[in-house]
């Protein structure tokens, strides 16, 4: 099951006030083909100030156009590739160079992104905010997600219930994992499913950090 994702943005129409930002699976049919299927939950857009809907899936296609793209999905570009290549973030070095990095965002096409705050945001998140949209829109989020039907989903939104629920709703175990230096990361799996409950990628974690972490969770999972 893959969402038809211009039939649900009626449903988004629906439920959020404008402007909506229509989010989801950025290319179906590069979605359909990549293994493992990974959806990212992040917190919200930024406002884009003149009042109008916008479709998030058409800037994934190409973040590049926005000057401050590296700041959330340097990371993200990163770690997917990680996991869809199985590299570990070490052989990745020469990839990660700014240069590379801009010549490889096309990886985005292959995923799914959806914001919990759907009508957009200002520079700076509120942690509280989004987990009351949450709650207000838990059963349209959900059932985006189920119908998105992610292998991977990295929960970077801050919001405990949204990793509490997809754990019961796919009847998966709770895990730990420590890292290295001692930092412990929530994720919960089967053996179809895995969600890892994870820091946002606009955080001020080193991308090496931030990376290995997702890439070794993921790696103890498979």
């Amino acid at each position: 099951m893959f969402i038809n994702n211009f039939d649900f943005d009626e449903t988004i129409k629906k439920e959020w006030s404008s402007p909506v930002m229509y989010d989801g699976i950025t290319n179906i049919e590069r979605y359909k083909k990549v293994n493992p299927k990974i959806l990212w939950i992040l917190k919200e857009t930024n406002e884009n100030g003149n009042g109008d809907d916008r479709y998030h899936r058409e800037f994934h296609e190409d973040v590049t156009v926005y000057p401050y793209w590296k700041r959330t999905y340097k990371k993200i570009i990163l770690s997917t590739y990680g996991i869809i290549h199985n590299k570990s973030f070490a052989a990745m070095l020469d990839f990660s160079n700014d240069k590379t990095l801009k010549g490889n965002y096309k990886i985005l096409n292959d995923v799914a992104f959806i914001n919990v705050n759907k009508t957009g945001g200002k520079a700076q998140s509120q942690d509280w905010y989004i987990s009351e949209c949450y709650q207000k829109h838990k059963e349209i989020l959900l059932t985006q997600i189920d119908e998105i039907a992610p292998d991977i989903i990295i929960n970077c939104s801050r919001v405990e219930e949204v990793f509490e629920d997809i754990s019961r709703q796919y009847h998966l175990e709770k895990k730990v994992f420590t890292s290295p230096d001692k930092y412990t990361i929530n994720y919960a799996c089967n053996n179809k499913k895995l969600i890892i409950d994870y820091w946002h990628p606009n955080s001020r974690i080193k991308n090496d950090w931030y990376c290995t972490q997702i890439i070794e969770i993921y790696k103890n999972w498979k």
